[in-house]
Order: structure tokens, then sequence, then C-alpha cells
């Protein structure tokens, strides 16, 4: 009997931009379908596929996850204040309610995951004028100029694709045609990087590294990010995918060899 061939499903949020037809392509190359989808039609858009995955915003994801068959998978980001080696500066990771303000010296201050404000350099006497959650996690760190950013996308330890995001500063727009990074990432020292971190921390299969540089040529981690909520830029979009794909667990499923223990057990006690 024939094989019966896997049913993939890639949701995607609402939104209409590059990255979503970027990947969009890359799934449909891949043999998956898509579905832009919001949290009444999730059930419905799910139903009947083998395996389902995630790619848009927080925003989105947090409104639909309840109802999604996978979780999506932690990254602990406390990691970027324990490397000052990797980050070349002084990254402190509190509460939002631990923050001194007004701002008691010229501070790097940035939310960990959602934008409840802006990231940026806060001038000594400066008061964050946003109200987010007391408990809502942000890192404190130095102040680094960084000229050049590159975005790493992580599969299984390795950098899988990379692009060039910004440049002298500058935001590459999305006509730029040279900034993927791919042929240059062996001739620097981020494969090894992503080599540490990966064997240092539990990370997922699949997530995101950026990596700033500054006018000395000195490399230093960013932040790190989660797959599905990321911005591709220049990366190759189906590297990107499989990233995606491996950065969350699916939910109630019992590993083999787990499942022969119990059935095994279950066979003693007949």
């Amino acid at each position: 009997m024939e094989e019966k061939e896997m049913k993939k499903l890639l949701l995607l949020d609402y939104r209409c931009h590059a990255d979503i037809s970027d990947i969009k392509k890359a799934a449909y190359k891949a043999g998956w379908e898509t579905r832009q989808t919001n949290k009444f039609q999730v059930a419905d858009h799910i139903r009947g596929y083998d395996l389902v995955r995630y790619y848009g915003n927080t925003i989105h994801a947090a409104q639909i996850e309840d109802q999604l068959p996978f979780t999506f998978s932690k990254i602990d980001y406390s990691a970027l204040a324990k490397i000052p080696q990797c980050t070349n500066r002084n990254i402190h990771y509190h509460n939002f309610g631990d923050l001194k303000q007004p701002i008691t010296k010229d501070i790097f201050i940035k939310p960990v995951r959602e934008k409840l404000f802006d990231a940026r350099i806060y001038k000594k006497g400066e008061t964050i004028t946003e109200s987010p959650p007391l408990d809502s996690k942000i890192y404190i760190s130095d102040i680094i100029d960084f000229r050049n950013e590159v975005r790493c996308f992580i599969l299984d330890g390795k950098v899988a694709t990379s692009s060039l995001y910004i440049i002298g500063k500058e935001i590459y727009s999305d006509i730029t045609e040279n900034a993927n990074f791919d042929k240059w990432i062996d001739d620097t020292e981020i494969p090894q990087i992503v080599e540490f971190i990966c064997s240092k921390f539990a990370m997922p299969r699949g997530f995101v590294i950026d990596f700033g540089v500054t006018a000395d040529r000195k490399l230093s981690i960013v932040e790190f990010n989660e797959a599905p909520f990321c911005s591709l830029y220049h990366c190759n979009p189906d590297k990107c995918l499989d990233a995606i794909i491996a950065s969350v667990e699916d939910k109630n499923i019992i590993p083999p060899e787990i499942g022969q223990t119990i059935s095994k057990n279950l066979l003693d006690l007949i």
C-alpha cells in the first residue's frame, strides 16, 4: 500500500508584507500549504493536517497559541546577561519594576521580547513614559556603537542563513540586492560563537541570533530572537523556513522509547 503523504500547513498572520510573501513561496516549494488566520479561524484551518507550524508576530501568536498543536520553544533570554565574552558589554536582565527612574546615567534599555517601549539609549534624567507591566523583562546594558548588524537563522547549532540588515547604521531597504551574508559567514567568528552558545545553553533547534560589528571590527552578540517572529531581511527564505519549522515542539507526542517502555510495563501486568 502506498504511504499517505503528510499534509503540512504553515499558519501566517493576517498582514501582507514581503516576509510573508517570501515564506509562502518557500513553503510552497517545500510541500506546505499556507493559510493566513485569526483566533476565530484557527480550529477550522488546522483540521485535517498532520503537521502545523506558524510564522508571524508575537501579538498574533499570543492570541492563537492555546489552539495550536505545538508550543513555541522558549529561549533563555537571561543567557544574554551571562556571556560578556560574546556581547563585549555588561548586560543586566531585570524586571521593568526594578528600573530606577528618572534614569541615573546614560544607558541602553530594551524590552526583552515585546516592543513595550522604544529600545534606545536613555539619557541621565529621562523617564520611560510608557507603562509596561512591572514584571516584564528588560535588558539594561552598556552603550556600544554598532556600525553593522547581521541576522543569523540558526538550525541545530549551525548558521542556516544570514543577512546584513544594518550597514553604517542605516537599515537596509527591501530593494537591496547584495545584503545576503551567507558567502562571508565562514570568514567570521560567528560559526564558532553559535556553536559555543548552543553547547552552553538549552536553545531551541531553530532560533535567531543578531550580531553587531563595531568600527574596530569587534564582533558581538546583540540579542537572541524566536525564529517564527523574525524578519527575514535578505536571508535565504528556504533555510529560514527550516529554522522556523524546527523552532517549536509538538504537543502530546510520546517518544518511541517511552512508548515501548509503557507497552512493556503493561505486558508485565497481564
